[in-house]
């Protein structure tokens, strides 16, 4: 079962596995009978002596891991050869590699999206020790080994630093590993190395016309092609374009008929109360205790103190409470009232009335004013904060307000009761609020035009039979 969820070849076996020094030591050998020598390429079957190599793998559960492995090595049969013994080549690590080659791929991996030093941290979470200079090593031995007789190349920009820098990859169409990496995105870009590349018959690219000229003037007999992804790219596009020209936001189909928007209206979502629950709850409008008896002092503000038009709205009246005081001392000291008004930008009538304000007149203006009709709610709050306390459903909630002689509108007490839950940050589940909610006619099907487009790019086929 190990050997299938740690497969490090065929010829490689897993001996045992061991915890050692907070460490995860994999030990495999191997089941090799020849080799071949790296210089004359000759099979040989006669093995010299053994050796080990002791290799950092991927982590296993965050947990630095470690392959020591047992292999041989093989005399060379060919008397001619320069190479007296070698060592047989490990699958999964290359020569003189203290890392597998998936480490190395994973290192790599994220050191494409920050520094060294960043990825040695982030790795030394992960259960990998590497430093950054070794990181650093690795990057910069990265080859890219051009071919001057390909003949199928794939030719792209790409972003070095998005918006700032970018150059031009060129990667072979059979393997599409890269073969060079040019500056810049322009024709002259890479008009140097398609002169170096004669060979070259088939280019597939992007859409642009940049690469088109250039392609054409250097490699005249040259068949130039559209890649698949710039193809499809191109194709969403103009899909799009004629989507949303062409068709509407919804389309609605009725008795396998597309009928007109204006035919369709919705309907208010039912919502289904059971009465028999309704009967248990048992609620008055006593302050609420905790369960030490302790009285629960809580924010009973009517509306969301936290929302962002609450805030912009209480700093115009606080804004407007410490003017009226400015202007209250200015009139202590100044007699004229025509400069006071002047300075403050204040009616005469508006001066007067500030002047006669109290003082907690005047702090009363940075607060709320209360309507009538929230001023009922203050016979429910304690009520209905508990219920909140205790999770009781908010249609049941709303419904049990109401039986008690809530008289005044469900908007405003549904309201009230999300402001009690925001200002307070009780735990509490709004996905039961469906009161206010409407829907479409069960016999109407709405399908919204991105609905329709995804269909169009992900089905192979799709048989549409509306009548219209």
């Amino acid at each position: 079962m190990i050997e299938k969820v740690l497969n490090y070849g065929v010829d490689f076996h897993i001996e045992d596995i061991k915890k050692e020094d907070n460490k995860n030591v994999i030990y495999i050998k191997s089941n090799t009978s020849s080799c071949k020598c790296p210089k004359c390429k000759e099979i040989s079957t006669e093995k010299h002596s053994t050796y080990k190599r002791k290799i950092q793998d991927t982590p296993i559960q965050n947990i630095e891991t470690c392959l020591v492995v047992n292999a041989y090595e093989y005399k060379c049969s060919n008397k001619e050869c320069e190479v007296t013994t070698f060592n047989e080549s490990l699958p999964f690590a290359r020569k003189n590699k203290v890392m597998t080659d998936n480490l190395i791929q994973l290192i790599l991996s994220i050191s494409i999206f920050m520094s060294s030093s960043a990825t040695s941290l982030i790795l030394s979470f992960l259960g990998v020790k590497v430093s950054a200079d070794t990181i650093d090593r690795i990057i910069h031995k990265i080859e890219i080994v051009d071919n001057p007789d390909i003949e199928e190349v794939g030719i792209d920009d790409v972003a070095i630093r998005k918006g700032q820098t970018y150059a031009t990859a060129i990667y072979d169409l059979n393997d599409h590993h890269l073969l060079a990496l040019l500056d810049g995105r322009d024709a002259n870009s890479i008009r140097e190395w398609l002169e170096k590349h004669p060979k070259i018959r088939t280019v597939a690219r992007d859409r642009a016309s940049a690469y088109a000229i250039v392609i054409s003037e250097v490699l005249p007999n040259c068949m130039q092609v559209a890649d698949r992804f710039h193809l499809f790219q191109n194709l969403i596009e103009y899909l799009k374009e004629i989507f949303y020209k062409e068709i509407p936001e919804k389309i609605f189909i009725k008795n396998n008929k597309i009928e007109d928007k204006n035919n369709i209206k919705k309907v208010p979502i039912q919502v289904n109360i059971d009465k028999e629950k309704l009967k248990k709850l048992d609620y008055d409008n006593s302050a609420p205790k905790d369960k030490d008896g302790n009285l629960i002092d809580f924010n009973k503000d009517l509306l969301n103190n936290n929302s962002n038009i609450y805030q912009k709205h209480q700093k115009k009246r606080d804004e407007k409470r410490d003017k009226i005081k400015k202007i209250r001392e200015r009139a202590k000291e100044e007699t004229c009232h025509k400069k006071i008004m002047d300075e403050f930008n204040v009616s005469r009538n508006a001066l007067k009335k500030y002047i006669k304000m109290t003082d907690e007149e005047v702090e009363k203006i940075s607060s709320v004013n209360v309507t009538k009709e929230n001023r009922v709610l203050d016979n429910f709050t304690n009520m209905i904060y508990k219920m909140l306390l205790n999770q009781v459903p908010l249609e049941y909630i709303i419904e049990y307000t109401i039986q008690k002689g809530y008289s005044a509108s469900v908007g405003t007490l549904k309201g009230y009761i999300l402001s009690l839950i925001k200002n307070n940050h009780l735990s509490y589940n709004c996905s039961s609020l469906i009161f206010d909610k409407h829907t479409y006619p069960e016999d109407t099907v709405v399908i919204t035009r991105l609905e329709l487009l995804k269909n169009i790019l992900t089905q192979e086929h799709v048989n549409v039979n509306i009548k219209t």
